[in-house]
């Protein structure tokens, strides 16, 4: 999905179309915080592990693995975010195997 301009409210609902279409497609989700405070806690290597894992489990087809913005919680970083079937589970990356 790639959009050079927006020129008008149609290619935003546009833009918004391919983008919902795109993430339906997987019904899992692994968000790793890329905000700075995960940046500096490494959270290249988790994201890295989480892709690996998800390659070796098989789940790639339906798993997409995304870097975000700050989630907030930078205390304990890095941060990652698993959303499985829309439900989010909270872990430390630290903690749960294969990462």
């Amino acid at each position: 999905m790639e959009h050079n301009h927006v020129n008008s409210i149609k290619d935003l609902i546009k833009i918004r179309e391919d983008y919902e279409r795109e993430e339906w497609r997987f019904s899992h989700q692994v968000l790793v915080c890329g905000g700075a405070g995960c940046v500096s806690s490494d959270c290249r290597a988790i994201s890295e592990a989480a892709a690996e894992t998800i390659e070796e489990l098989g789940l790639a087809e339906n798993t997409a693995l995304k870097e975000t913005g700050c989630m907030g919680t930078c205390a304990v970083g890095p941060v990652m975010l698993i959303m499985l079937n829309s439900i989010p589970k909270i872990g430390q990356p630290n903690k749960a195997p294969g990462l």
